[in-house]
């Protein structure tokens, strides 16, 4: 919610905060302003990170629920876990001119904890997660574009809002089915 209420403040601020240093290219970002190099980046690391996931996503979910199991089983989970930060700090750094500094952290945790919020398997999470942060990124290109404010917040704004909208009616649902229960 930080991080949402930041995208929010940038998007209030985008007709007030300039920068001749460019420092709010670097916070925020400039989306619309990105090349077809830093596209071909991101779709390598994008390719890059599916397929280590379809080689080394079963050692990722073992030790990140039972990383004392995974040793015990002679599984390389420290190695796995070098390559998983590798992974997401390239992900972070090719991401970073289109979206900034502050909101690269929601784009990528934001639509995993919304869709962690109904998903009931990791298959379902990862699949959600990507169509939430598909959905997410086009509603706050369209909010950008139709009330003229920089897309990295627009997207980030969205994104919290949905995730909010969802938690609170994963909420509303649980209470209705704890009532019609009779478990308080």
């Amino acid at each position: 919610m930080l991080i949402g209420a930041l995208a929010l403040g940038a998007v209030l601020a985008s007709d007030v905060f300039t920068s001749g240093a460019g420092v709010d290219r670097l916070l925020f970002g400039t989306l619309i302003g990105v090349g077809a190099g830093d596209l071909w980046l991101a779709a390598g690391v994008a390719v890059g990170a599916v397929g280590a996931g379809a080689v080394l996503g079963r050692t990722w979910l073992a030790t990140g629920f039972d990383p004392a199991s995974t040793r015990a089983l002679g599984v390389a989970g420290a190695r796995g876990d070098r390559l998983l930060l590798a992974l997401l700090a390239v992900a972070v750094v090719a991401v970073l001119p289109a979206v900034g500094a502050l909101l690269v952290t929601t784009l990528l945790a934001v639509p995993a904890a919304t869709a962690r919020l109904w998903a009931p398997s990791l298959r379902s999470l990862l699949c959600g997660a990507v169509a939430i942060a598909l959905v997410d990124g086009v509603a706050g290109l369209l909010v950008a574009w139709h009330l003229d404010l920089p897309p990295g917040p627009a997207i980030a704004v969205v994104s919290g809002g949905l995730f909010g909208v969802v938690a609170v009616g994963r909420g509303v649902l649980q209470r209705l089915a704890s009532k019609g229960t009779g478990v308080a």
